[in-house]
């Protein structure tokens, strides 16, 4: 019994990982400086979407330098809960296409697609013990970045998603006093 939930848990794993849509232009922006330029894509539309995007991811994240910042309200362990501030880096994005039908198209839809931000490296800071933990590779499942997904209709932009109201965007005052 055993063994067959191991195969079931195994062949999901690798559903989900097959289930992910072609990721389209793979042009990564530098979002690693406090310029808000995105570089440039084959896709004008999706350097549009991404432009859209930027300043929402800002809402919540502090940059500075290499570094992006946040306050998880609800860092921890599942049996106590404390916030947690993450420093990351390596920050980029995954895009993925949607598709448009012909009734999209008549509907004055343009464009559709799922923006991805990710960071590829990251501590956490804990106030109550006031330590950083070591820094780890971020992953598909532990990168707390926003996602959103966009459509274009009829030259305006659409932007489901985000930012989780659990984060929470420091000031440049509060990550100054964090040892480094």
């Amino acid at each position: 019994m055993k063994t067959a939930h191991l195969i079931l848990l195994f062949a999901n794993a690798a559903l989900l990982g097959c289930s992910k849509a072609p990721t389209g232009d793979q042009v990564k922006p530098d979002l690693s400086t406090n310029t808000q330029e995105v570089k440039s894509t084959n896709n004008p539309l999706l350097t549009e979407a991404l432009a859209q995007t930027e300043p929402l991811l800002s809402t919540k994240w502090y940059n500075e330098g290499d570094s992006w910042f946040t306050l998880n309200q609800y860092g921890g362990s599942a049996i106590v809960r404390s916030p947690l501030y993450i420093q990351a880096r390596k920050v980029t994005y995954d895009y993925r296409p949607g598709m448009l039908s012909d009734a999209d198209k008549l509907n004055g839809i343009e464009w559709r697609g799922d923006i991805l931000y990710r960071y590829n490296l990251y501590r956490t800071f804990d106030p109550a013990t006031s330590k950083w933990s070591n820094w780890n590779d971020g992953s598909l499942f532990n990168s707390n970045m926003p996602e959103f997904s966009l459509v274009r209709k009829r030259g305006q932009w659409e932007i489901n998603g985000g930012n989780p109201d659990i984060y929470e965007k420091p000031s440049a005052k509060t990550i100054s006093t964090l040892p480094k």
